[in-house]
């Protein structure tokens, strides 16, 4: 899950905080009760290097009631660095509410409905050679330019949570690719970046089964020292499903 500079994207720290703080949350409720996440913010205060080891996230329960907790953690190097500090929010659902809840369950995706490259969108693009990461998750751009970017990524079901959704976590994870993609293509060659601060809403659910869906990113501020940009994650009917921001260090 490395990007093309070999480290860890801020993104794919979403995936452990998203486990690792909505556990700490889950620690103190009935067993069968649940939670559906409804925000992340992760303060990165420095890269991740490749190579750097396991990662380890530290989680504290903030509060909890009958509908909303929270909890906050670090995540850490092997020797105790301190790479991220992180919130969650998630709404409680008691036993009776979740038994109302279908789980999110669809048909297995057909051939026509997989993303395949087409000769008006080819799967190569200059923004994603040497991405390793954007090869794993199969994103393809659509459209790119110095206002924003669009792609497509396959829901795969490799990527979902016990309900048969796509997890949170990589859906921050493929919002703040395509974040990362608007930024550089509107970034002079000469200019570099790096992320000091993501935040996702959750606002619905996205079915993993494989089928396509598209990630919009637009750059809202570009200036010498400090850039923003903000993106959705829209589920297969073109609804926005996941909300990411994004504040860069540019230098």
């Amino acid at each position: 899950m490395l990007d093309g500079d070999g480290a860890l994207p801020a993104g794919g720290l979403a995936v452990l905080v998203d486990s690792a703080l909505g556990n700490a949350i889950m620690t103190n409720l009935p067993s069968q009760w649940g939670l559906v996440t409804s925000h992340l913010h992760l303060e990165l205060l420095r890269p991740v290097p490749g190579g750097a080891g396991e990662l380890t996230c530290v989680a504290e329960q903030c509060s909890l009631d009958d509908s909303f907790g929270l909890a906050d953690g670090d995540v850490r190097l092997e020797d105790g660095t301190v790479l991220a500090k992180a919130t969650i929010g998630s709404v409680v659902l008691d036993a009776a509410t979740r038994s109302d809840r279908a789980p999110v369950k669809a048909p297995p995706a057909t051939s026509a409905t997989i993303a395949t490259p087409t000769r008006s969108h080819p799967q190569a693009h200059r923004l994603t050679a040497g991405e390793p990461v954007l090869e794993g998750l199969g994103l393809t751009v659509l459209r790119a330019g110095r206002t924003g970017v669009r792609a497509a990524i396959p829901a795969s079901p490799r990527l979902a949570n016990s309900s048969g959704g796509l997890h949170g976590g990589f859906g921050v994870l493929m919002g703040e690719r395509t974040l990362d993609l608007a930024l550089r293509a509107a970034l002079d060659r000469e200019q570099r970046m790096r992320p000091v601060e993501l935040r996702a809403s959750f606002l619905r659910p996205i079915i993993a089964n494989g089928s396509p869906i598209e990630c919009h990113a637009a750059v809202l501020h570009l200036g010498r020292r400090l850039a923003a940009a903000r993106g959705e994650v829209r589920d297969h009917r073109g609804r926005p499903a996941v909300l990411v921001d994004a504040t860069y260090l540019t230098y």
